[in-house]
């Protein structure tokens, strides 16, 4: 049988709760500032180097969990193989100015 037995029968349900679950990658990169990543919504928002910020959706689920598990992993190659490809969809979403930040 497969590893997902392993797991109790309640993993498998989901409340709306747990629809929200997001994570946050910082990185040193020359083109990422941050990557936030939606693994059950199958979502990635990224916030580029130049403040620009792209969300992106139809990414794959299991990409998502690969660079959550996968601290090494170069985000940018990461960005680059799965969230500029065939089937994902990307938007615009702003621009935050490093002279502009919240108290």
């Amino acid at each position: 049988m497969g590893r997902c037995n392993s797991y109790p029968h309640h993993w498998l349900t989901m409340s709306e709760s747990l629809l929200n679950i997001m994570k946050t990658i910082k990185c040193n990169s020359s083109a990422i500032q941050e990557l936030h990543v939606y693994p059950l919504e199958g979502k990635a928002t990224v916030m580029y180097n130049n403040g620009n910020i792209y969300e992106y959706s139809n990414v794959s689920r299991r990409a998502i969990f690969s660079v959550i598990a996968n601290d090494k992993q170069s985000l940018g190659k990461w960005v680059n193989h799965n969230c500029k490809t065939s089937g994902v969809e990307c938007e615009w979403v702003g621009h935050e100015s490093p002279w502009f930040t919240l108290a």
